[in-house]
Formats: C-alpha cells, structure tokens, sequence
C-alpha cells in the first residue's frame, strides 16, 4: 500500500482469512485493483480486515450508503444497548433482532459477549445508534498468561525483551518456567513505570535488571506481549471478593481486609483472557491481585478476574422428593455460590423444570437415563430420596444432573491446570490446584501443590460420573488439553477422589 500523504510504500503481510469489503459489499483479495483507495485494520502486524471503495465515478455502479463503522471494546450489556469503550470514550448502541453478531465465522448471541471483547459495529442508524453487525475479534486484546521476571534485553528495533528466571502466574501463585525465549511486543504494547509510559529504547536504557510483569497471549510460534510492567516496590499477593469501589478515586477494598487497594494507568488488568480496564470489576465478584507496595499505599500491579462457573448457570444439591411430569423439587436444598455451598430454607425451594433436552446421568446404573424415564419413576418413586447434583439455567430449567444413592459429606470446590484427560479410563490428572478455603474466604494453594513443593503434585481425579462443561455447552473430558485451566467440585472417599463438575474456564 501506498500512503497518499507521504508517498511512502508499505508492505504488510495478510492474515490467511483477511476480510475484504468493497462499498459496503463483501468482495475478494481479486477484486481488489491498482489504486485503488483502501484503509486496512491491522493487528499483530498482520492485515485482517480491508475496506475498499470504486468511487462514485465508475460508469454503472452505484455506491450503496455504507454504515457507519465502531471500533472498540465491551463495557457492559445492559438489555438491548452494548456499551463500548474507545479511548476512554463510551458509547450505547442499540441491539434488536435482525442485529447479526458473529465471532469469527460463527453467530453468537448478546449473551455470549463477554466485558474486554474487541468488537467492530456497523451502524445502520447513526441517529438511534441502530447497529446491523457485530463482528467480535477473537484474538484482539487477549491476555491468557502473564509472566514476570528481570529484565535481561531489550531489542527495539524487533519489539522483543528477554527475561531472567522468569515464572508463570496461576490464580496468586508463581510457577517457575524454565527457558522463556524472547517475547514480542504488540505494536500497541503499552509499557509503564510509576504510571509513566516508557518507549522501548528508555526500557533499554534505565531499565535491564529491574523486575517486569507482562500479560501475554499464546498466539502459534511466539509469546505477544500485550501490556508491560516494571516494578517499583515490594511485590505482595491477595485473593478475594470486592467490597467497596471507588473508581473515581481508582481504589477499592476487599472482604475481610483491611487495606486499600489503588489502581492506575499501569495495572494490568485481565477478565476472561483479555485485557481490560480496573473499572472494570464490580463489588461482589473475584479478585487475584499482585501488589506493589510503596510508601503511598498498596498499588495493584496486577488484577485478575476469577468467575469458576459460568454466570448464566445456577448448581444444586439435594435428595430428590417431589418428581412431577415435568419438574422436581429436592429436599436440604443448597446452591454453589461464590465458591462454596449455602443452605436453601424449604420456603424459598425453587421449582426445577426438566425437558426433552435435560442430559441425565444415574451414577449407580452408570448410564444416560431420558427425562421421560425420570418422570415415570413419580408412579414407582425409584429415584425418590436419591441425591443430585444439577446444573440449571437463570430460569431453573434443568440442562443436566447427576443422580446418586448418597450425597458426599463434603464436596470440595478447586481451580487447576489440566495435566492430561484420559476419556477411556475416566481419570483427570491436574496440577497447580488451588483450593477455596471457607474460613479465609480466598483460595489458597493445595500444601502439596503449590510452588516450593519437594515433588510434583498431581491430583487425580475420577470423572466417571461428572459432568463436563466446555465453553457454552456440555462435553466430555476427551475435549480437555494439557494447560486448559478447570474449576472442579469433587470429594474424597478414603485415598480416592472424585469428580462431581467440571468446567473448562
């Protein structure tokens, strides 16, 4: 391409699904001619998208009025109206039905836009903010690891760093990596200091040997670092719910401590993999944090958002007593809220519905059972006083459950990192577990698991009878890979584990 400012030539590679759009049309890298005007989006030093444009000038062709184009990123969804953040700048648009959102190549729905999405709007509407599509990136601004580390190199002219005795975050734990390599840098890599922005060769210059935290993303043949930063005072850990936010002031406090906790242009902040604002987190939700503390108080270096069941789900626990048609309800009712499992009074005992489409699993059979089985057992109460485990939706309609002759006396909630998933034996082998502790209400690290242990620790888990949870849908642990991070709820029998839920965060 060539700048019609400057004349200057620029050559830039292109993605290998680059979209091309010509007035407003979809067209083809063939379609494309000799000077003609085009601007193009670019992203890891990759084209990805081109829009094109003829002119009006090109005999028997009309241009069509084109939509107004929004770049930007998710703040909020709040019923028909998506929130986007430019620059600091937000903005509402409206959503309806023939609004078409697709991820990639795939339709999603509101529902499964997620805060931090990098997403691209065509405003049919400039006046009412009507939008008719709603491209959501799926590798702009993710964020699925973060590293730190002393600075070793710093190469500008490539964008890349290397560190010395660099590790891994987990969920408030740092986990030794061995070798590194070279990370590369973003074009749009932001790099502070004390909440000053710092360039490449001032990062050469003053900097090498000085602690760094990068957020990275995992793309194919290279770690891309998305946001850097260097330390200045003592690191400290933290877990926990938010309490209090106060974002105007850029701080907030969190339960059952004392401190205060301050935010600034050089947190990295993460939310399901991607980068976001610290404005982002609400009171009520889950914290990990890394510190640095200096003699103006405890500033966050690092935040991560933790949600273990996906928000849309409700999980229950109880002995089936009354099994209707098409709906049953338990008896000791609870629910896994925050981590852990709150008793359910008989008055407030929700209704659970159940359809053609529940998925259920008689752990004592060993076997899928139809919910029209489930429901003629009202006549013969062969599942009467059993126990389940259910995963419903916002409604409490049943999606699925599992059915047992008796309730674990404690089930156990815990994050961890897949070692390996062997579907023929039913086995979940898992390090880096962290556990949720009641008492202190944060997660702690599993005493034979955590870093610093003698030995690897592997918690193996039986998965004959858990369900699996994979994204947006139901699966099986033949779909789990090394390195995919899971929120379980298992328990102990004697020297064995099991595994009741499993999902994929």
């Amino acid at each position: 391409v060539q700048d019609p400012y400057n004349g200057q030539q620029r050559t830039i590679p292109l993605s290998s699904q680059v979209a091309v759009i010509i007035d407003g049309r979809p067209g083809r890298l063939d379609d494309l001619l000799p000077g003609q005007e085009v601007s193009v989006q670019v992203s890891n030093n990759t084209v990805v998208a081109i829009n094109a444009t003829f002119g009006p000038y090109l005999a028997g062709y009309e241009t069509p009025p084109r939509p107004q184009v929004k770049l930007g990123r998710v703040k909020e969804v709040l019923g028909e109206y998506l929130v986007i953040t430019d620059n600091g700048q937000e903005e509402a648009y409206r959503l309806s039905a023939e609004t078409r959102l697709i991820r990639g190549s795939q339709p999603v729905s509101p529902k499964d836009l997620r805060i931090g999405d990098r997403v691209r709007l065509e405003v049919a509407d400039p006046r009412t903010g009507q939008v008719s599509l709603v491209e959501v990136s799926s590798y702009e601004g993710l964020a699925d690891k973060v590293v730190r580390g002393r600075l070793n190199a710093v190469y500008p002219e490539g964008r890349q760093v290397s560190l010395v005795d660099p590790q891994e975050y987990f969920y408030g734990s740092w986990y030794p990596l061995g070798t590194l390599g070279e990370v590369v840098l973003d074009s749009g890599a932001e790099i502070y200091f004390n909440n000053q922005l710092v360039s490449l060769d001032e990062l050469r210059r003053g900097y090498l040997g000085h602690e760094v935290y990068i957020a990275l993303s995992s793309t194919p043949g290279s770690l891309l670092g998305s946001k850097m930063m260097v330390r200045s005072g003592e690191s400290r850990p933290y877990n926990g719910i938010m309490d209090q936010t106060a974002w105007a002031l850029n701080r907030f406090s969190l339960v059952k401590h004392g401190e205060i906790f301050l935010v600034d242009e050089g947190t990295i902040a993460i939310r399901d993999g991607k980068l976001v604002d610290p404005q982002d987190f609400k009171a009520g939700e889950h914290v990990f944090l890394e510190t640095v503390y200096t003699g103006s108080g405890e500033y966050s270096a690092l935040m991560q958002h933790f949600q273990g069941i996906p928000p849309r789900l409700r999980i229950y626990a109880g002995r089936l007593d009354d099994i209707d048609r098409r709906s049953l309800e338990l008896y000791r009712a609870s629910e896994l809220v925050g981590n852990q499992w709150r008793s359910i009074s008989s008055r407030n005992n929700p209704e659970l519905i159940f359809d053609n489409k529940t998925r259920i699993w008689d752990a004592y059979e060993g076997e899928w059972v139809t919910p029209d089985y489930l429901a003629e057992s009202r006549w013969s109460d062969w599942y009467r006083r059993e126990d389940a485990i259910i995963i419903a939706d916002e409604t409490n309609k049943i999606l699925a459950m599992t059915i047992r002759h008796y309730d674990p006396d404690v089930l156990k909630t815990s994050v961890a990192r897949v070692v390996s998933a062997d579907p023929d034996q039913n086995v979940l082998t898992l390090d880096r577990v962290q556990d949720w502790s009641e008492g202190y209400q944060r997660w702690v690290p599993n005493p034979d698991s955590g870093p610093g242990t003698r030995r690897p620790y592997h918690l193996q888990l039986d998965t004959e009878d858990a369900l699996v949870y994979v994204g947006s849908s139901f699966g099986t642990i033949g779909e789990l890979r090394p390195g995919d991070v899971v929120y379980v709820v298992h328990y102990a029998e004697y020297d064995d584990y099991y595994a009741c839920l499993i999902f994929k965060q």
